[in-house]
């Protein structure tokens, strides 16, 4: 039991989800953290809604000020936080917009600089690969380096 506890954390690897709107200059960031306690992986959900601009650059000097989410809620699988997202973006979806099905666009990495300003996110209309790619970060790990 005592090793299980030493290995509870959360993971430097996590899923974010962003929606902006360019009428607002708004933009909505849903991270999903998985969350190791007693041997078991769970998912934080966190969201945040800032303005954007040239000026709303995230760095790793600012990402501290900058990154106050609200804590949303916790999902026992990974499959449960992306069926979350996926009713966030119908939720957020222009329906007179000629673009077709709600779309989900995820980065995938460890939390950071790198990760909230990136520009070539990847598309998902459908739960399912959001649920691999979400539970997949579950089991990453940093990089075992050589010694």
């Amino acid at each position: 039991m005592e090793q299980l506890r030493r290995e509870d954390n959360a993971s430097p690897f996590v899923v974010i989800a962003t929606w902006k709107n360019h009428r607002t200059f708004t933009r909505d960031d849903f991270v999903v953290r998985p969350i190791t306690k007693n041997g078991v992986i769970s998912y934080n959900v966190e969201s945040q809604t800032w303005e954007y601009d040239s000026a709303s650059y995230v760095s790793d000097e600012n990402i501290q000020e900058r990154w106050t989410p609200e804590k949303v809620c916790n999902f026992a699988t990974g499959a449960e936080a992306a069926r979350f997202l996926m009713f966030v973006a119908k939720d957020r979806h222009n329906r007179e917009s000629a673009k077709g099905r709600p779309c989900v666009r995820l980065s995938i990495g460890r939390f950071g600089e790198e990760l909230l300003n990136n520009y070539k996110p990847l598309d998902y209309w459908e739960a399912a690969p959001v649920a691999d790619l979400i539970e997949m970060c579950g089991s990453m790990r940093p990089p075992v380096v050589d010694a």
